[in-house]
Protein backbone atom coordinates (compact mmCIF):
# COMPACT_ATOMS: atom_id res chain seq x y z
CA UNK A 1 0.00 0.00 0.00
CA UNK A 2 1.32 3.28 -0.86
CA UNK A 3 1.79 5.95 1.71
CA UNK A 4 -1.77 8.45 2.44
CA UNK A 5 -1.59 11.61 -0.09
CA UNK A 6 1.58 10.09 -2.55
CA UNK A 7 -1.08 9.97 -5.22
CA UNK A 8 -2.41 13.13 -5.18
CA UNK A 9 1.00 14.84 -4.38
CA UNK A 10 2.09 12.28 -7.79
CA UNK A 11 -0.85 13.72 -9.84
CA UNK A 12 -0.40 17.52 -8.75
CA UNK A 13 3.43 16.82 -9.95
CA UNK A 14 2.45 15.13 -13.33
CA UNK A 15 0.14 17.89 -13.67
CA UNK A 16 2.72 20.54 -13.56
CA UNK A 17 4.47 18.88 -16.00
CA UNK A 18 1.80 18.72 -18.56
CA UNK A 19 1.33 22.39 -18.15
CA UNK A 20 4.98 23.00 -19.11
CA UNK A 21 4.30 21.01 -22.37
CA UNK A 22 1.18 22.89 -22.97
CA UNK A 23 3.76 25.95 -22.49
CA UNK A 24 5.80 24.54 -25.11
CA UNK A 25 3.48 23.87 -27.58
CA UNK A 26 2.56 27.62 -27.53
CA UNK A 27 6.00 28.77 -26.93
CA UNK A 28 6.50 26.62 -30.75
CA UNK A 29 3.73 28.40 -32.05
CA UNK A 30 4.90 31.81 -30.94
CA UNK A 31 8.01 30.95 -33.38
CA UNK A 32 10.07 29.92 -30.56
CA UNK A 33 11.53 26.45 -30.88
CA UNK A 34 14.45 26.39 -28.88
CA UNK A 35 12.29 27.44 -26.12
CA UNK A 36 9.87 24.63 -27.11
CA UNK A 37 12.35 22.21 -26.92
CA UNK A 38 13.51 23.28 -23.53
CA UNK A 39 9.89 22.97 -22.26
CA UNK A 40 9.00 19.36 -23.81
CA UNK A 41 12.26 18.36 -21.79
CA UNK A 42 11.71 19.55 -18.69
CA UNK A 43 7.95 18.35 -19.17
CA UNK A 44 9.63 15.04 -20.30
CA UNK A 45 11.73 14.55 -17.45
CA UNK A 46 9.16 15.74 -14.67
CA UNK A 47 6.86 12.82 -15.94
CA UNK A 48 9.06 10.40 -16.29
CA UNK A 49 10.37 10.84 -12.61
CA UNK A 50 6.24 10.67 -11.21
CA UNK A 51 6.15 7.65 -13.33
CA UNK A 52 9.41 6.17 -11.72
CA UNK A 53 8.54 7.04 -8.25
CA UNK A 54 4.90 5.49 -8.89
CA UNK A 55 6.02 1.97 -9.85
CA UNK A 56 8.17 2.36 -6.81
CA UNK A 57 5.06 2.38 -4.73
CA UNK A 58 2.98 0.53 -6.96
CA UNK A 59 0.32 3.27 -7.61
CA UNK A 60 -1.25 2.43 -11.01
CA UNK A 61 -0.10 4.95 -14.00
CA UNK A 62 -3.32 4.85 -16.63
CA UNK A 63 -2.51 4.63 -20.55
CA UNK A 64 -3.04 8.32 -21.00
CA UNK A 65 -0.23 8.66 -18.46
CA UNK A 66 2.15 6.38 -20.65
CA UNK A 67 1.28 8.85 -23.65
CA UNK A 68 1.81 11.90 -22.38
CA UNK A 69 5.33 10.51 -21.39
CA UNK A 70 5.38 9.53 -25.02
CA UNK A 71 4.09 13.15 -26.48
CA UNK A 72 6.78 14.72 -24.88
CA UNK A 73 9.68 12.45 -25.48
CA UNK A 74 8.61 12.32 -29.02
CA UNK A 75 8.21 16.65 -29.41
CA UNK A 76 11.75 16.43 -27.41
CA UNK A 77 13.44 14.59 -30.32
CA UNK A 78 11.12 16.27 -32.90
CA UNK A 79 12.05 19.83 -32.11
CA UNK A 80 15.79 19.52 -31.03
CA UNK A 81 16.28 17.68 -34.42
CA UNK A 82 14.62 20.44 -36.45
CA UNK A 83 17.67 22.98 -34.43
CA UNK A 84 19.86 20.86 -35.20
CA UNK A 85 20.60 18.74 -31.72
CA UNK A 86 19.76 15.35 -32.86
CA UNK A 87 22.53 13.77 -30.22
CA UNK A 88 20.29 13.26 -27.96
CA UNK A 89 16.94 12.92 -30.35
CA UNK A 90 17.53 9.03 -30.17
CA UNK A 91 17.13 8.34 -26.60
CA UNK A 92 14.17 10.73 -26.41
CA UNK A 93 12.55 8.38 -29.39
CA UNK A 94 13.01 5.43 -27.75
CA UNK A 95 11.85 6.54 -24.42
CA UNK A 96 8.62 7.30 -26.83
CA UNK A 97 8.64 3.86 -27.84
CA UNK A 98 9.09 2.49 -24.32
CA UNK A 99 6.09 4.48 -23.47
CA UNK A 100 3.69 4.25 -26.08
CA UNK A 101 4.15 0.43 -26.11
CA UNK A 102 2.74 0.34 -22.56
CA UNK A 103 -0.09 2.61 -23.57
CA UNK A 104 -0.74 0.03 -26.53
CA UNK A 105 -0.93 -2.42 -24.54
CA UNK A 106 -2.87 -1.26 -21.76
CA UNK A 107 -5.69 -0.15 -24.28
CA UNK A 108 -4.91 -2.10 -27.46
CA UNK A 109 -8.18 -0.93 -29.05
CA UNK A 110 -7.68 2.53 -28.32
CA UNK A 111 -6.77 3.93 -32.24
CA UNK A 112 -5.02 7.09 -31.45
CA UNK A 113 -2.34 4.93 -29.60
CA UNK A 114 -1.65 3.40 -32.59
CA UNK A 115 -1.88 6.49 -35.39
CA UNK A 116 0.85 7.24 -32.73
CA UNK A 117 3.23 5.04 -33.28
CA UNK A 118 2.61 5.25 -37.04
CA UNK A 119 4.16 8.98 -36.53
CA UNK A 120 7.21 7.80 -34.26
CA UNK A 121 7.61 4.88 -37.01
CA UNK A 122 7.44 7.21 -40.05
CA UNK A 123 10.17 10.03 -37.77
CA UNK A 124 12.39 7.04 -37.93
CA UNK A 125 11.99 6.20 -41.33
CA UNK A 126 10.41 3.31 -40.81
CA UNK A 127 7.53 3.29 -43.54
CA UNK A 128 6.83 -0.18 -43.54
CA UNK A 129 6.32 -0.62 -40.18
CA UNK A 130 4.53 2.90 -39.92
CA UNK A 131 2.29 1.82 -42.67
CA UNK A 132 1.54 -1.38 -40.32
CA UNK A 133 0.47 0.84 -37.19
CA UNK A 134 -1.45 3.69 -39.58
CA UNK A 135 -3.33 0.64 -40.73
CA UNK A 136 -4.49 -0.96 -37.57
CA UNK A 137 -4.93 2.56 -36.68
CA UNK A 138 -7.77 3.05 -39.22
CA UNK A 139 -9.11 -0.78 -38.64
CA UNK A 140 -10.12 0.81 -35.59
CA UNK A 141 -10.84 4.19 -36.37
CA UNK A 142 -11.97 4.69 -40.55
CA UNK A 143 -12.88 8.27 -40.20
CA UNK A 144 -9.05 8.58 -38.87
CA UNK A 145 -8.54 10.96 -41.61
CA UNK A 146 -4.89 11.93 -40.38
CA UNK A 147 -4.25 7.71 -40.88
CA UNK A 148 -5.48 7.47 -44.04
CA UNK A 149 -3.04 10.42 -45.08
CA UNK A 150 -0.10 9.22 -43.95
CA UNK A 151 -0.49 6.10 -45.37
CA UNK A 152 -1.35 7.79 -49.02
CA UNK A 153 2.11 9.09 -48.76
CA UNK A 154 3.98 5.64 -47.28
CA UNK A 155 2.18 3.96 -49.82
CA UNK A 156 3.42 6.40 -52.71
CA UNK A 157 7.04 6.25 -51.30
CA UNK A 158 6.64 2.29 -51.78
CA UNK A 159 5.70 2.50 -54.63
CA UNK A 160 1.98 1.42 -54.15
CA UNK A 161 0.28 4.18 -56.21
CA UNK A 162 -3.19 2.48 -56.15
CA UNK A 163 -2.97 2.32 -52.59
CA UNK A 164 -2.09 5.26 -51.82
CA UNK A 165 -4.27 7.02 -54.05
CA UNK A 166 -7.27 5.63 -52.23
CA UNK A 167 -6.19 6.39 -48.73
CA UNK A 168 -5.93 9.61 -50.15
CA UNK A 169 -9.49 9.67 -51.30
CA UNK A 170 -10.85 8.54 -47.83
CA UNK A 171 -8.29 11.18 -46.22
CA UNK A 172 -10.25 13.94 -48.62
CA UNK A 173 -13.99 12.65 -47.07
CA UNK A 174 -12.98 14.38 -43.81
CA UNK A 175 -10.31 16.78 -45.11
CA UNK A 176 -11.45 18.09 -48.76
CA UNK A 177 -8.74 20.66 -48.83
CA UNK A 178 -5.57 18.31 -48.24
CA UNK A 179 -2.63 18.75 -50.88
CA UNK A 180 -1.81 15.68 -53.13
CA UNK A 181 0.64 13.25 -51.31
CA UNK A 182 2.97 14.03 -54.29
CA UNK A 183 3.19 17.58 -53.12
CA UNK A 184 3.97 16.94 -49.67
CA UNK A 185 6.97 13.86 -51.28
CA UNK A 186 8.40 16.53 -53.46
CA UNK A 187 8.50 19.35 -50.39
CA UNK A 188 10.78 17.10 -48.28
CA UNK A 189 12.86 15.26 -50.67
CA UNK A 190 16.54 15.16 -50.33
CA UNK A 191 17.41 13.96 -53.78
CA UNK A 192 19.52 10.88 -53.33
CA UNK A 193 19.48 11.09 -49.54
CA UNK A 194 15.66 9.86 -48.99
CA UNK A 195 13.04 12.05 -47.54
CA UNK A 196 13.33 14.42 -44.44
CA UNK A 197 10.68 12.47 -42.67
CA UNK A 198 10.89 14.66 -39.43
CA UNK A 199 9.77 17.50 -41.48
CA UNK A 200 7.86 15.57 -43.85
CA UNK A 201 5.66 14.36 -40.68
CA UNK A 202 5.32 18.08 -38.78
CA UNK A 203 3.89 19.18 -42.10
CA UNK A 204 0.87 16.82 -42.15
CA UNK A 205 0.10 16.98 -38.54
CA UNK A 206 0.37 20.75 -39.04
CA UNK A 207 -2.09 20.55 -41.50
CA UNK A 208 -4.33 18.38 -39.47
CA UNK A 209 -4.39 20.66 -36.69
CA UNK A 210 -7.93 21.65 -37.21
CA UNK A 211 -9.67 18.20 -38.25
CA UNK A 212 -10.73 17.36 -34.58
CA UNK A 213 -11.68 13.56 -36.34
CA UNK A 214 -7.81 12.23 -36.15
CA UNK A 215 -5.32 11.75 -33.45
CA UNK A 216 -1.60 11.74 -33.29
CA UNK A 217 1.63 13.01 -31.64
CA UNK A 218 1.22 16.58 -32.65
CA UNK A 219 -1.44 17.89 -30.25
CA UNK A 220 -1.12 18.23 -26.48
CA UNK A 221 -1.73 15.30 -24.34
CA UNK A 222 -4.74 14.75 -22.24
CA UNK A 223 -6.63 12.77 -20.33
CA UNK A 224 -9.99 11.79 -22.17
CA UNK A 225 -9.37 9.80 -25.15
CA UNK A 226 -12.73 10.23 -26.49
CA UNK A 227 -11.56 13.92 -27.44
CA UNK A 228 -8.81 12.24 -29.68
CA UNK A 229 -4.96 13.27 -30.36
CA UNK A 230 -3.10 12.88 -33.64
CA UNK A 231 -3.28 16.37 -35.12
CA UNK A 232 -6.71 17.26 -33.76
CA UNK A 233 -7.43 20.04 -31.31
CA UNK A 234 -6.57 19.62 -28.04
CA UNK A 235 -9.67 20.54 -27.00
CA UNK A 236 -9.46 19.66 -23.19
CA UNK A 237 -7.16 19.97 -20.08
CA UNK A 238 -4.48 17.95 -19.64
CA UNK A 239 -5.02 14.93 -17.78
CA UNK A 240 -4.41 10.79 -17.26
CA UNK A 241 -1.87 9.82 -14.79
CA UNK A 242 -2.46 7.87 -12.16
CA UNK A 243 -5.65 5.73 -11.22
Amino acid sequence: MFPPGLQQMLQQQFMQGCALAQQGTMVEAGGNLPGAAQCYEQAAAILSTCIVEAQQYQVPVDPEGWFNLSWCHFNTARTQTMLGWGAAAPGHLMQAHNALNIAINMNPTFAPFHAAMGVLLATEGQAALATQAFLRAIQLNPADAFSQYMLAILNQVQGNVAAGTQHYAAAQQYAPTLPPPQQALQAHDRGGKGFDWNALVSTAGELFKAVNSVSSLFSSPQGNPSQGFPGGSPGGDFGGGFT
